[in-house]
């Protein structure tokens, strides 16, 4: 069974997560806005979706969301391109059938967490099954395999944490993008992405600061909720 993965992505690299979630209206006007605990009630987890075999669109998505972030990692790894997609795609099927069997309550540990762990058993299946025809262009193949176990025992470092942030933040953009109009989207992105202060945008757009500071922090906060819903908090 073949699945075809298409990216959703906002244009342009790698945002700098803290000073998008920090970026500050005045202390005036300061909204403070709670971490969201809760899923958008019209919509449950993807995790959770993609669990219920009967679901296929939840498993389109999971793919497109996951897929591209676990295509960079493996071939960061060395897993060569011509094998890539198809380690990703058997490590993304296998996921999704285990799903019915995982606990994501976020005390115990984050899907991040398994999913850092389960992609390194992937990479070192991979070495071991093409170990013979690696070892003449691989320096210390036992060594790198060796050095993939003991990371998957552990836990996500900090370029994996990230990683996995920006991903779901360009997707949970990507969405936003399509929910609201083009004028609320532009107040949004340019002074909480692009980082344009309220009072020179407000120039630019023709409106009041004041509309600024409401659409930046109510697309904040939807951000936020967006993030639950894919499983993540965004604690950065």
């Amino acid at each position: 069974m073949a699945y075809c993965a298409t990216a959703i992505a906002i244009p342009g690299p790698f945002l700098d997560l803290s000073r998008f979630m920090k970026r500050a209206v005045p202390t005036t006007v300061r909204v403070i806005l709670q971490r969201s605990s809760c899923v958008d009630e019209t919509r449950m987890s993807l995790l959770l979706r993609a669990r219920n075999a009967a679901d296929p669109d939840a498993f389109t998505e999971f793919y497109q969301v996951y897929a591209p972030l676990l295509q960079r990692f493996v071939l960061s790894r060395g897993v060569d391109e011509t094998s890539s997609d198809d380690v990703v795609q058997e490590l993304l099927i296998s996921l999704w059938r285990r799903l019915p069997e995982l606990d994501f309550d976020k005390t115990r540990g984050r899907f991040r967490t398994y999913l850092w762990q389960s992609t390194h058993h992937a990479v070192t299946s991979w070495y071991r099954k093409n170990a013979k025809h690696l070892k003449s262009r691989v320096a210390d193949l036992d060594s790198r395999m060796l050095e993939l176990e003991y990371e998957s025992q552990g836990v996500p470092d900090r370029e994996f944490q990230l990683a996995v942030r920006n991903r779901i933040l360009e997707v949970v953009l990507a969405r936003i993008q399509q929910e609201v109009s083009d004028s609320e989207w532009q107040k949004f992105k340019r002074h909480v992405v692009d980082g344009v202060s309220a009072l020179d945008l407000s120039r630019e757009l023709s409106c009041t600061t004041g509309a600024i500071y409401q659409a930046a922090n109510r697309l904040r906060k939807r951000v936020r909720t967006l993030f639950d819903e894919y499983g993540e908090e965004f604690d950065v």
